[in-house]
């Protein structure tokens, strides 16, 4: 970021923003702040285990959802119906990791596409 921001700028921009701190804090805790999860698609967890870890993520009141993919197709197309599933019409994004081809993520992002995936971060290497 160095190259268009000194760090005496951004420190200027970040003091200047100080007095208004608490009224961000007020406002995020009154309508929340989205963010997502991914604790519940990460590879090599069992069906057991994602099942049990969306549950606890939807206690926790997430509304977005985050997995793993790019090792085998078979495995994150199970996989992600098994978070489809529990998160039904939630977003459910997918972060390949930059695992595929331009090929390959064309043909995989194909196949995923049923699961309907909020994104597809990462595709190609």
């Amino acid at each position: 970021i160095e190259d268009v921001l000194t760090k005496e700028e951004a420190l200027q921009i970040l003091k200047k923003e100080i007095p208004f701190r608490q009224q961000r804090i007020q406002h995020i805790m009154k309508v929340n702040y989205p963010a997502y999860t991914t604790s519940v698609g990460w590879l090599g967890y069992s069906d057991d285990t994602v099942r049990k870890l969306c549950k606890l993520a939807l206690d926790e009141g997430f509304e977005f959802f985050k997995m793993k993919v790019g090792q085998n197709l078979e495995d994150d197309i199970r996989r992600a119906k098994i978070i489809r599933h529990e998160i039904k019409d939630k977003p459910l994004a997918m972060d390949a990791n930059q695992r595929w081809s331009v090929n390959e993520a064309i043909t995989y992002m194909n196949k995923l596409k049923s699961l309907k995936p909020y994104w597809i971060e990462e595709p190609t290497n």
